[in-house]
C-alpha cells in the first residue's frame, strides 16, 4: 500500500514539475517582451510664450487740431483768394506703400473741368502738426520740414495721382490744403446782366460751386523676409 503511494507522488511530481517550468518560461517570455517595448521620452519647450501679431493696414483722416479740414465748405471766393484746410493722415499698425489721391467732383463745373482757369490745390506736408490760427490771414506754418506734394489745377487732380505721405506704422502726416481760384480772363458784369468774359467768348466761372471729394488709397508694404 505504501508503495503505490509512493509511486503516486512520485508520478505527481514529475508530472508537476515540467508544469512549472513551462509557467516560468511562459513568465519569462513575458518579462523579456515588456522589456523590449518600453523606451525613454524626451521632450523641450520654450518657457517663454512666442506670440505673433498680424498689422492692420487702417488709415484715417481727421481735421487737424481747430481746422475744419474738408468738411468746411468755402463760399464766396474771387480770383486771388487762398483758403487753408489743415488735416492730419495717421497710420495703422501694418505697414503700407504707394498712397495715391483722387479727387472727385459730384457735380462738375468749369470751376473743376478747365485746366487754364478754375480751382488751384496746393497740398504741402510738414513733419510735426502746423502752426495757424483759426480766422487769421497769416499762412500756417511748419515748425519742421515742409514738402509740396501736389500743386495743380483741380482738373488735373481729378484723377488718381501719387502722394509722398509718410507710410510707415504708426505715424501721421500733416497736411496743409491751399485752395485758390485761378482767372486768366476779365469778367464783368453790367446792370446785373450775364457775365462778360474778354477778351475770349468762353464762359464765366462766377457763381459756380464745386462739391469735392478726397479719396487717399494706399497698398499693403511689399512682403518682407527676416531672420531673427
Amino acid at each position: 500500500m505504501s508503495n503505490v503511494k509512493q509511486g503516486l507522488s512520485f508520478i505527481g511530481g514529475a508530472l508537476l514539475y515540467p508544469f512549472l517550468l513551462l509557467l516560468a518560461g511562459s513568465l519569462g517570455i513575458s518579462l523579456v517582451t515588456s522589456s523590449a517595448d518600453a523606451s525613454l521620452i524626451a521632450q523641450a519647450s520654450n518657457r517663454t510664450t512666442q506670440s505673433i501679431a498680424s498689422g492692420k493696414l487702417v488709415m484715417t483722416a481727421a481735421s487737424d487740431g481747430s481746422s475744419a479740414g474738408w468738411s468746411s465748405s468755402i463760399t464766396n471766393m474771387s480770383p486771388g483768394d487762398k483758403q487753408y484746410r489743415y488735416v492730419d493722415f495717421t497710420q495703422g499698425t501694418g505697414g503700407a506703400t504707394s498712397p495715391s489721391l483722387r479727387i472727385t467732383d459730384s457735380t462738375p463745373t468749369l470751376l473743376s473741368t478747365d485746366a487754364s482757369r478754375g480751382i488751384i490745390l496746393t497740398i504741402k506736408s510738414c513733419t510735426q502738426a502746423w502752426t495757424y490760427t483759426i480766422g487769421s490771414s497769416t499762412i500756417g506754418t511748419c515748425g519742421g520740414t515742409s514738402t509740396t506734394l501736389l500743386g495743380d489745377s483741380l482738373k488735373n487732380l481729378l484723377t488718381a495721382n501719387s502722394f509722398a505721405i509718410n507710410t510707415a506704422p504708426n505715424t501721421t502726416t500733416y497736411l496743409q490744403i491751399e485752395f485758390q481760384i485761378d482767372l486768366i480772363d476779365s469778367e464783368s458784369v453790367t446792370d446785373g446782366q450775364a457775365p462778360v468774359v474778354t477778351p475770349t467768348t468762353a464762359p464765366s466761372i462766377l457763381g459756380l460751386t464745386a462739391t469735392l471729394q478726397f479719396a487717399v488709397t494706399e497698398s499693403q508694404r511689399v512682403a518682407l523676409t527676416n531672420n531673427r
